[in-house]
């Protein structure tokens, strides 16, 4: 910091302060120090943002492929013992999470598999 002095005789004379350049280089220093924080910060928290969103799917699609299994479990415990359950069942006589569910049977040698979609929405 400079100061200005005017002496007796009108002559204009500075003075340097010594401590005048530290005073910008620690407020640099402190101001990319929180920088550097904030900026870290900030990563950890979208990060875990992103994996509590994660997680939140995982459980979401998790919940549902148990739906779908429940369902399929119901109707076969149910009505396994007529041969013709899933043979002639109308895309109206299965119901699952309220909505009616298109059976896909097909088969491989003696094994009897049905597919079917169950749509969940939040």
């Amino acid at each position: 910091m400079q100061d200005l002095f005017i002496s007796k005789n009108s002559v204009c004379s500075y003075r340097r302060d010594a401590t005048g350049g530290f005073t910008v280089l620690y407020a640099m220093l402190v101001a990319g120090t929180l920088l550097s924080v904030g900026l870290v910060m900030f990563e950890i928290s979208s990060k875990q943002i992103s994996f509590a969103t994660i997680v939140r799917d995982s459980n979401i699609a998790q919940y549902a492929a148990d739906t779908g299994e429940e369902c399929a479990l119901y109707w076969d415990n149910n009505y396994s013992d007529e041969p013709s359950a899933f043979d002639a069942v109308s895309p109206t006589g299965v119901r699952c999470g309220g909505q009616d569910i298109v059976l896909a049977p097909s088969v491989i040698g003696n094994i009897k598999t049905i597919t079917f979609t169950l749509n969940l929405t939040q």
